[in-house]
């Protein structure tokens, strides 16, 4: 940590501490200097796919049910008990916000449960029933319950108040239901003009608390983009009080900058997490479209770096549109307007196509009219039938950004494709949200998931989940010694990262060749640098493995192969058959090594799969031991075809 860093946190906890004991002059809002601008409300325009999935969404928040991560329908209340975590019941006090503990309530807990909720992205359902139905109890609805969280959270007390990112979540659905209802003159305040001073208020003190608690120096990743991304998206719709223009600056500013930082020359997020690349770019994007009238603020070179940013997802997902999991995941969004499920990235990039007149988008994105509905505004179907479809030109190569695409040309429903983890641990001095998955790949046959990351369980509800999905155990790698790759000192901080350096990459019409290493066993005391090569072969259908250990000493040697959840498989002398659906893998073992499985094991801990947060569930992973000296090369070969029978576990 840098002299100025702990400058500033120090200045920042002194700052804190001094609030709460209250020997700082109360927080009052200065009058305003200007009043909003007058927007027409969508009423009376709106038409969707499937409108009664939209009021059904709506009613189920009218009875107080929303799905909380891990727990479906959780009983929130109309109006929700904003205090109480719905997963464990667990309520939190009304103290000073900025300074009170957000972890170790009691076994089980996590603050996310809590801060759901308070993102308000349910609300926007509200509007949208309204806007598909007409029916105006969803817009009485809202209102109670905005009126609910006025009087159960204020400046700066409980949860809500810990963290600058939860303001800024909630200032940009407040932002989107402020442009589709009609802002002040609309129906959801009816004349209410005490409502509307109170909602006025609370716009004021959530971008103040943001501009004094931004994620700066080493925190300065998603968090400072999401902060900025909403303090930007407040100022712009609400330019009202004598600070606004200044506020206006500084979060647009701090998002040119963060655009250029936080990505590679290819579109990939430095986080080394797939998961929090659509959540930013989501972040992105609505800074620049939330408020309508902003996207020409942002220069040429933002929208550029973003458009990459968009795209790369389309050519690492398989042929259903599943990304690995890369890097943490905790299921953040910008705005949850769809019904669809995630991921997100394809209605990224249908907003993309229209913004930008990228005609290759279109075809990748696949049919998007409600997300271009909710994201442009009525006009946005429209416009998408207007963009005639066009063909994404392939990529592999994103080494830049840590990664590369092997296997075979297209999306047919039998291709192969493998991505290789070959970059940084993660992003900035404490790569928060990295794993120790140097070297690591998963493979997939069309939308058929083999060989996957396992995750990440959770942040701080089960710290044993939460040590296991970040550890090189839990990837398709090569542990030594039971030593860690990179070496951690919490949750979210890295003290030692792996390095990894591309040392060849070859691409040809029917094989390609990737060959990459890490340091991050340079530390022993008997250094060791590990080497992998891939080398797929199109016409065999062949993938061959090769790890090689330069060392000068002996050592215990652990790959661990991670399969999805309903893959089935069966393990014989030297060789693993794995099925799912009509597609088998078989991967030919090591010589002179042992090899056994494990599915849901605790004690291990290993057999693990999260396919979201706070979610896990058993899947066989295949652990393959040898000992490992001087400058031997272990291969393994991987092999895909088809298969009438069902292999048994």
């Amino acid at each position: 940590m840098s002299a100025r860093e702990l400058a500033h946190r120090v200045f920042v906890q002194v700052r804190n501490y001094t609030e709460k004991a209250g020997w700082l002059p109360e927080v009052r809002v200065p009058s305003r200097i200007a009043t909003p601008a007058q927007l027409q409300p969508w009423c009376g325009q709106v038409e969707t796919i499937d409108a009664a999935s939209y009021l059904r969404r709506a009613d189920a928040v009218l009875c107080g049910e929303l799905d909380v991560f891990s727990k479906h329908a959780a009983k929130i209340g109309h109006p929700p008990r904003w205090l109480q975590d719905p997963l464990t019941g667990i309520s939190l006090p009304l103290v000073y916000g900025p300074t009170m503990p957000i972890g170790g309530h009691a076994a089980g807990f996590d603050i996310k449960g809590v801060w759901e909720p308070a993102r308000h992205q349910q609300w926007p359902w509200l509007v949208q029933a309204w806007l598909i139905s007409g029916d105006t109890r969803y817009l009485a609805g809202l209102r109670e319950q905005l009126i609910s969280w006025l009087d159960a959270n204020p400046y700066p007390r409980g949860p809500h108040w810990a963290s600058a990112l939860e303001p800024a979540l909630r200032l940009i659905n407040w932002a989107w239901i402020w442009r589709a209802t009609g802002g002040a003159e609309g129906l959801l305040f009816e004349a209410d003009a005490a409502l509307l001073e109170r909602f006025y208020e609370a716009l004021y003190l959530q971008q103040r608390f943001i501009s004094r608690h931004l994620s700066l120096y080493s925190s300065a990743n998603n968090h400072l983009v999401g902060e900025a991304a909403g303090w930007f998206v407040a100022a712009q719709t609400w330019p009202l009080w004598p600070e606004s223009a200044a506020w206006q600056a500084r979060s647009h500013a701090l998002l040119e900058r963060e655009m250029a930082r936080q990505y590679t020359e290819d579109g990939v997020n430095r986080e080394q997490a797939f998961a929090y690349q659509s959540f930013v770019n989501e972040l992105f994007l609505a800074a620049a479209l939330v408020p309508i009238e902003s996207r020409d603020r942002f220069s040429s070179q933002f929208w550029q770096r973003l458009e990459s940013a968009v795209e790369f997802p389309a050519h690492v997902a398989d042929a259903a549109g599943n990304l690995p999991q890369f890097g943490d995941a905790d299921d953040g969004a910008a705005l949850k307007l769809t019904l669809s499920e995630r991921p997100v990235w394809r209605e990224l990039m249908a907003v993309s196509a229209v913004l930008r007149g990228r005609a290759d988008f279109k075809t990748s994105a696949g049919a998007q009219p409600d997300a271009l509905l909710w994201w442009l505004g009525p006009n946005g179907p429209s416009l998408w039938n207007e963009l005639q479809p066009g063909s994404l030109a392939p990529r592999r190569d994103f080494r830049r950004g840590g990664y590369v695409v092997l296997g075979d040309a297209g999306d047919q429903s039998d291709a192969i494709r493998i991505v290789a983890d070959v970059g940084p641990l993660g992003y900035l001095s404490i790569a928060a949200h990295g794993h120790a998955d140097a070297l690591s790949f998963t493979l997939s046959v069309g939308a058929r998931a083999f060989l996957v990351d396992p995750g990440t369980g959770c942040y701080s509800a089960h710290p044993e989940w939460r040590r296991f999905f970040r550890s090189t155990a839990a990837h398709n790698t090569v542990m030594l010694d039971d030593e860690e790759q990179s070496l951690s000192a919490g949750p979210f901080m890295w003290i030692r990262h792996a390095r990894t350096t591309t040392q060849a990459w070859f691409e040809g019409d029917h094989e390609q060749i990737l060959e990459a290493e890490h340091d991050g066993y340079s530390r022993l005391q008997d250094p060791v640098t590990h080497r992998r090569k891939w080398h797929y072969r199109a016409t065999q259908r062949r993938l061959e493995v090769l790890d090689t250990f330069e060392c000068r000493a002996g050592h215990r040697a652990r790959w661990t192969w991670h399969f999805a959840p309903g893959v089935q498989v069966r393990l014989q002398p030297q060789e693993l058959v794995a099925t799912v659906g009509n597609r088998a893998l078989t991967m030919t073992l090591p010589a002179h090594c042992q090899a056994w499985l494990v599915r849901g094991d605790d004690s291990m801990p290993q057999g693990w799969y999260s396919g979201s947060y706070l979610q896990r569930e058993a899947a066989t992973c295949c652990v393959v031991e040898a000992e490992v000296a001087g400058n031997q090369s272990w291969l393994t070969v991987l092999e895909v075809g088809g298969t009438s029978d069902s292999a048994e576990h």
